[in-house]
Formats: C-alpha cells, sequence, structure tokens
C-alpha cells in the first residue's frame, strides 16, 4: 500500500485496497496499474459464451484496481491502445532469465501441477507411454528432494529457478493456465498445454486467449495427449515481435503516466503489490 510518508507516484499490481482509495480518495498521486486482468475489458479480447459471466466479474475487479489511473494490460497478442479508457496494451513482462535462457530440447516433457490430486493421472498416462520421460513439478511439502518414480518419471518439489531450467529443456510443457507459464513457454518455443484450474474463471480465460493466439493447445483435463507435439510457427513469430516491443511500451507508459511537471524533481514512489 501507500508509503507513511507523501508519495508522488504508485505502481499497482493489483491491489484492490490502492485502486479503491485512488477512486475515493482522488488523490493527486498519479497511479499506473499493472497486470493481464486488465486486457478482460479489451474489445478485441476472446470471451467465449460460457466464459462471460466469469469475464465479466474480473473486468469489475480490473476498475477497481485502476482507480482514477491508467491501465497497462498485459496480453499474449498486440492490440489498439484505448486512450479513451485509460488503457495501454503491452507484452508479457518476463523475467531476464527468460530471457537469456539457453533452450534446447532434451526430449521430455514437463508437467507443473498446481493440484496435487492430478499426480494419480499422471501416473495413469506414465503407465501406458512409458517411454516418454516426464519431469513433474508439484507442491509436496513432505519432502525437499526429487522422487523417482521409475526410470523415466520424476517429481520434483516446486522450485522457480529449476523448473525454468528444465522448461528451456524439455520437449513441451504441460501446465495451469496462469499467465506467466504459458507467456513464459511461448517466449521459449515450447510447445504447450494448459489445463485452468476447475472453478478458475480467469484460468479458463487464460487458456482460451493462449489458444486462439496458437500459443498453447487447451484442455479442460487432465488429457496428456492434446499437447501438440509442433510450435506453431507463425504464431511464435508473431509473439516474439510482440515481445520485443515490451520495454519501449513500457518506458512510454511510465512517461505519460508520470509525465514531468506533473509530479516534483525528487521523486518518492511506492508500489502496491495484491
Amino acid at each position: 500500500m501507500y508509503a507513511a510518508e507523501p508519495i508522488d507516484g504508485l505502481v499497482n499490481f493489483l491491489e484492490p485496497l490502492a485502486g479503491l482509495h485512488h477512486w475515493i480518495r482522488r488523490p493527486r498521486v498519479p497511479q499506473l496499474a499493472m497486470g493481464h486482468q486488465f486486457m478482460v475489458q479489451h474489445p478485441d479480447y476472446p470471451k467465449p459464451r460460457g466464459l462471460r459471466l466469469g469475464a465479466a466479474g474480473i473486468e469489475a475487479f480490473a476498475r477497481l484496481n485502476t482507480g482514477r489511473g491508467t491501465c497497462y494490460a498485459l496480453s499474449f497478442f498486440r492490440a489498439q491502445d484505448l486512450p479513451g479508457s485509460r488503457l495501454r496494451v503491452a507484452p508479457p513482462l518476463l523475467r531476464d532469465e527468460v530471457t537469456q535462457m539457453e533452450r534446447s530440447n532434451e526430449g521430455f516433457l514437463l508437467i507443473y501441477l498446481l493440484n496435487a490430486g492430478y499426480r494419480s493421472e499422471v501416473e495413469r498416462w506414465h503407465a501406458r507411454n512409458p517411454k516418454i520421460p516426464i519431469h513433474c513439478f508439484y507442491d509436496r511439502p513432505s519432502s525437499s528432494g526429487v522422487e523417482r518414480f521409475d526410470a523415466t518419471l520424476q517429481f520434483h518439489p516446486l522450485h522457480g529457478e529449476k523448473f525454468l531450467k528444465y522448461m528451456a529443456a524439455s520437449r513441451g510443457v504441460v501446465c495451469s493456465a496462469g499467465f506467466e507459464s504459458i507467456a513464459e513457454a511461448a517466449s521459449l518455443g515450447k510447445p504447450a498445454l494448459a489445463i485452468p484450474i476447475e472453478g478458475h474463471s480467469e484460468q479458463q480465460l487464460n487458456a482460451n486467449d493462449a489458444f486462439h493466439c496458437g500459443l498453447a493447445a487447451a484442455a479442460s483435463s487432465f488429457d496428456l495427449e492434446k499437447l501438440p507435439t509442433l510450435v506453431d510457427e507463425a504464431a511464435s513469430i508473431r509473439y516474439r515481435d510482440w515481445l520485443n516491443e515490451s520495454d519501449a511500451r513500457l518506458s512510454a507508459a511510465v512517461n505519460a503516466t508520470f509525465a514531468p511537471g506533473r509530479i516534483p524533481n525528487r521523486h518518492r514512489w511506492a508500489a502496491a503489490t495484491g
């Protein structure tokens, strides 16, 4: 939230209290609200009929976070800014580790399970396809080491840096439909299968969005047969070209929101995260 002393600028990473304060108190502090959820407000964003109610809820949440500031909407695809809605469209914000990672294909599948209950489904698919090596990451509080199920199936505890390293070397990625996971897999040129968490409208929209952009296949249940064997090259080129605009678009948004003359020379900043 806000710092104890007066600030000159606020960057809001989906903290609704910061947005609500901006709506109610109408502070003179400029705010830049960042997140992929803001893209739901864009008319070009794909919203299937069955997901429109969930999309409406996410859009309401996004508007609450915006306050009276500017939206920085992270998107898988290029779209026009909406000046009248104070919405700027931008590529995903990727970690430096992702953009600098060397890619390879060591022939194994990489799986991320947010729901540990899917482990049994991984084991059943593996029993039918024992020759395909699999590295599976999921939350395992009872163990900090690697569990070797057999010669070609291993279960790992969650570890962000290790997971990214394995992603760069995999033949394909199966994951929940989190925006960052799909964005990272696409940036590394990996075939991906996105499986939304049941009951999570945001993830269902992410999976649908990635599918329409050609960046991932989508499945409503754990079915590795739907994982593409190859990347859609045309979609991958469009996505990489879009990513190349990230620095310029971020600089433009910051300069427009916190323009010289709007805030003092000695800037005091605060960040709000949800």
